[in-house]
């Protein structure tokens, strides 16, 4: 069997044999990007607001249309992310990618994509209740340490989570299979290999933060140059973060590929 070194080091060499597996995070990251140039504009519109006019008519249509945005945007991102399995699938039975193919059949799961959607609302819901509860509490006992139990509860809860949900898309997209059987084997096959993953899982999440990192430091130091700097500067980390989220998505389903 394929170690787990050699399944994440295939999946590099994948993404240099078919770059065009990096158009669909591509897309999606330069939508979010422009989501973020539209915060930062209404932000600076807060600052400078002329308390002179009414505030509750101009702050509520931008609010409303950034949270439709934001649904909007998270579907796309799913539906991106559900197009991977159904590439890899075809790469490995020597068939041709096709984008379009895979958009068409990542659609055509919507309903696997709502009850995901859902789920993940529901978990983060609770994981964002708990944390929220114990910074309330935090700052009227004014005891940071406080923070320490729900930190550690929310990184084990998001761990045992992704574990668990880690190969629903995958199943549902190459086995044809409903939400109900995709969840539930997923969770068969998390458990069975939830060493792999855990070690796959916090792979991913480090690829993540230094993705992060690379943006928050970009931003921060934005005001400090020449308009032209500031805009390259702010392309290549988002291009940074495309490439780090593509891999991200060719690795998972390559992994269940293995791995069933």
């Amino acid at each position: 069997m394929m170690t787990l070194y050699k399944i994440l080091l295939e999946s590099v060499v994948l993404l240099l044999k078919r770059p065009k597996l990096f158009v669909p995070r591509l897309i999606t990251t330069f939508l979010y990007s422009l989501y973020t140039l539209f915060i930062a504009r209404f932000t600076i519109d807060v600052i400078n607001f002329n308390l002179h006019e009414n505030f509750f008519g101009f702050v509520m249509p931008r609010i409303s249309a950034m949270l439709l945005a934001v649904i909007i945007l998270y579907f796309i991102d799913i539906v991106s992310y559900a197009m991977y399995p159904a590439l890899l699938r075809d790469y490995k039975m020597g068939k041709k990618i096709e984008l379009i193919k895979a958009f068409k059949e990542s659609i055509s799961l919507w309903r696997l994509l709502l009850v995901m959607g859902v789920i993940t609302f529901v978990f983060i819901f609770i994981i964002m209740a708990i944390l929220s509860l114990f910074i309330f509490l935090t700052i009227i006992l004014n005891n940071p340490y406080l923070l320490i139990i729900p930190g550690f509860i929310a990184v084990i809860g998001i761990l045992i989570f992704v574990i668990l949900m880690f190969f629903v898309i995958p199943i549902a997209v190459i086995e044809n299979k409903g939400p109900i059987q995709s969840i539930r084997e997923s969770i068969c096959l998390g458990l069975r290999y939830k060493g792999d993953l855990l070690k796959v899982n916090l792979f991913f999440l480090v690829l993540i933060c230094v993705s992060f990192i690379v943006i928050i430091m970009t931003e921060m130091n934005i005001s400090d140059m020449v308009s032209i700097s500031a805009i390259i500067l702010f392309i290549v980390a988002r291009v940074f973060q495309a490439i780090i989220y593509t891999y991200i998505c060719v690795a998972n389903p390559y992994l269940y590929l293995v791995r069933k």
